[in-house]
């Protein structure tokens, strides 16, 4: 591996960015999001290379507000540019100095590392493992609520190489989201993997009624059933489940992870470095779960181009090999993704390109 370069920061720009989700937004647990706010970052060194990151907070997962990311990374700049360390020495500093502003974390991080991998030559996904995967599946998201929608929506993402479905619940009746999970499963076999996001809408009661009902339908995971805070009620559905559990937004909390790595609350971990404060933390979760005989899924918060490109690097490097990660952020945004974020065939793939594999020219920023 080439040695570590020195970062000389000589610009810090920031810049809105705002999108929509395509056909009226996408529901979770009682709220409707319709649209993805947030900063885009851009470190310029002075080499003349530069480094691509996107602060956009969703506190209902786990972050600070916007308004705690704009007045972040305004102190940011100012203590920033002009300064130069190692990549590790600026990490270090930022999960000091924003410890609890893990969307600002996450912005900066990520454009250290498009940084740093660009001055190497190598892509960010090489730089976290020697050992990363060039492709990577991702499942598609199954989000309306009835089931003709749904049945359209999955035969849509089956038609386009699709193998892993995920099925938002919990907005309507059990009844009505065992019979879209039956459905799908009944017209599209055994070989399409289903798994299922009731983003904390359940409690545990009925989380045990509805995964008992679900039990016969080969589903291979269940994400976040309860509610996030909920970390015993978890934990005791992981014990008493006859399907999966997956943690996602419980790894939040320090609490969340410190018994994830216990062995408490599931057998999955849904790692999303938006969430987790960029690539650094994320991907030492990602090892410390699978040391620990945990699957990881590396997942975004429904990010843009340079959140979506440090998930997929993520997940080449720490996910496992035999799950599909939530990737495919450019089927419910409406946003120009680049074409090596556009799923083929339900696939990714790491390109050789370096750092985060983006656009080579200098974005404009203020």
């Amino acid at each position: 591996m080439p040695r570590t370069h020195t970062l000389d920061i000589t610009r810090l720009g920031l810049e809105h960015v705002e999108l929509h989700f395509r056909k009226g937004g996408l529901a979770r647990a009682g709220t409707s999001l319709e649209v993805r706010r947030g900063i885009r970052v851009v470190l310029f060194d002075r080499s003349g290379s530069y480094g691509v990151g996107e602060a956009l907070p969703l506190p209902v997962a786990g972050t600070e507000a916007m308004h705690e990311v704009v007045e972040a990374l305004m102190n940011a700049r100012q203590e920033f540019e002009g300064a130069s360390d190692s990549i590790e020495g600026f990490l270090a500093f930022l999960a000091h100095r924003f410890a609890d502003k893990p969307a600002t974390r996450c912005a900066l991080d990520v454009a250290m590392h498009d940084l740093e991998a660009r001055l190497r030559g190598v892509s960010v996904a090489q730089r976290l493992a020697s050992d990363a995967r060039r492709h990577i599946e991702v499942n598609a998201v199954i989000a309306a609520s009835d089931i003709k929608a749904s049945m359209t929506q999955a035969l849509h993402a089956v038609r386009r190489g699709y193998r892993s479905l995920k099925i938002k619940l919990g907005r309507e009746t059990p009844e009505d989201d065992i019979a879209r999970v039956s459905a799908i499963r009944s017209e599209f076999g055994p070989d399409i993997r289903i798994r299922l996001d009731p983003n904390g809408a359940w409690t545990l009661p009925h989380a045990l009624r509805t995964l008992d009902r679900l039990s016969g339908l080969d589903v291979e995971m269940v994400e976040q059933p309860v509610p996030p805070q909920d970390l015993d009620g978890l934990a005791q559905l992981h014990q008493m489940s006859p399907v999966p559990i997956a943690a996602d937004e419980a790894l939040a909390s320090i609490a969340g992870r410190a018994r994830l790595l216990q062995g408490e609350l599931a057998s999955i971990a849904i790692v999303k470095p938006m969430v987790q404060g960029g690539l650094a933390s994320a991907a030492h979760l990602c090892r410390e779960a699978s040391a620990r005989g945990l699957r990881v899924v590396v997942t975004t918060t429904f990010d843009g181009p340079a959140g979506t490109a440090a998930a997929l690097h993520l997940s080449a490097a720490h996910g496992s090999p035999t799950l599909a990660h939530g990737l495919a952020s450019c089927e419910v945004l409406d946003c120009d993704f680049p074409e090596i974020l556009i799923p083929h065939g339900g696939r990714l793939y790491i390109h050789d390109l370096p750092g985060l594999g983006l656009s080579t020219q200098p974005p404009v920023t203020r």
